[in-house]
């Protein structure tokens, strides 16, 4: 039985395909890519189709991710249904999910950012509005981050995991 993980950001080109490409790197590495699958989505319908901000390519190809291949899709009722886990950035993508949510798959929803061992903080800022540095600093987030949303996976659905 696979798991899946859908992550949640605000328009889909900067945070949420970033931690979809990490996510899948660190499922590739683990040997875990064909038993848990990922994917990302947006709050917001303005991105729909369009590939990740350039500077979001651009900080995943200097880090040796390939994210080039991405196309925004808006969040949908089903992906509550068909989703384990569903992963918002910060408090606004957090309520968005929260009304849309239907009542008894509200335990599916958390912040990535709780799963992090080297950073206290609530939230992945948005870095659209920021400078190139904005995006290195989001991708060293949501790398630790990722980390410890696969630990945690690992420990808490290992009954649907072979290992």
């Amino acid at each position: 039985m696979s798991i899946k993980i859908l992550f949640v950001c605000m328009g889909n080109i900067c945070r949420s395909p970033t931690a979809e490409v990490i996510f899948n790197a660190i499922l590739i590495k683990k040997g875990f890519s064909n038993q848990i699958s990922t994917d990302s989505a947006g709050t917001h319908a303005f991105n729909i189709g369009r590939n990740p901000d350039i500077r979001a390519i651009e900080e995943a190809k200097n880090r040796g991710y390939d994210m080039s291949s991405h196309k925004s899709r808006q969040i949908n009722h089903d992906d509550f249904i068909n989703f384990d886990l569903i992963i918002g950035m910060d408090f606004e993508n957090m309520s968005f999910l929260r009304k849309k949510c239907p009542f008894k798959e509200l335990y599916k929803l958390s912040l990535l950012m709780r799963y992090s061992s080297q950073y206290n903080l609530d939230v992945v800022p948005d870095p659209y509005y920021d400078e190139l540095d904005g995006f290195s600093k989001v991708f060293d987030y949501i790398e630790d981050a990722c980390q410890g949303l696969f630990e945690f996976v690992y420990k808490n659905y290992s009954s649907k995991l072979v290992t």
